[in-house]
């Protein structure tokens, strides 16, 4: 009988030794785990929510890629046309030079063979091969740019830029196309 009661006894004491140490710690990794599963289902929205950015940046980006490139390819039109092609490889220089949009965008050319033909922020990179420049992440957009046009004809990345010699690096989205 004495020892029922204390095996009785110490199986409450066990059973409350039980609440006190073990059930909160079952709470706090319950706890932990649903906190775990909120940041995640933000991470996964945000994300959803990145590619619909990039996405709607993507489109604008096309379409005021493709409206300089028509209005490119009628000024060469028109200077073929008329047999005055001589001076067009400037004009069009200068109307890329000259378009913006926003703040910051601004249209540069390079050449299939990686040389920078035109860029409005930076001219010394003007003549300048292009291969060997990466970005602050070590990866290589001009040749990504190149690559891109030469395989698609048009398309969309993300790198990060010094609009000029010495500004911080910025992330950056471009659309490039081939304009043959």
């Amino acid at each position: 009988y004495t020892w029922t009661v204390s095996k009785r006894n110490s199986q409450e004491r066990m059973a409350n030794t039980a609440k006190l140490i073990v059930d909160p710690r079952k709470e706090n990794m319950r706890n932990s785990v649903n906190q775990t599963m909120q940041g995640v289902r933000q991470l996964y929205s945000i994300a959803q929510d990145e590619d619909a950015l990039m996405e709607k940046e993507r489109a604008k980006l096309k379409a005021l890629v493709d409206l300089l490139s028509g209005q490119m390819r009628d000024l060469y039109d028109q200077s073929m046309q008329t047999g005055n092609g001589y001076g067009v490889e400037e004009k069009l220089k200068a109307l890329v030079k000259s378009a913006h949009f926003g703040e910051r965008g601004y249209f540069w050319i390079n050449d299939m063979h990686n040389h920078m033909v035109m860029h409005p922020l930076r001219p010394e990179l003007n003549g300048t091969d292009l291969s060997d420049i990466t970005d602050a992440d070590g990866y290589y957009p001009f040749l990504s740019m190149t690559e891109i046009c030469r395989e698609q004809g048009s398309g969309v990345l993300r790198y990060k830029w010094q609009e000029t010699a010495g500004a911080v690096a910025r992330d950056r989205i471009a659309y490039v196309t081939l304009f043959e």
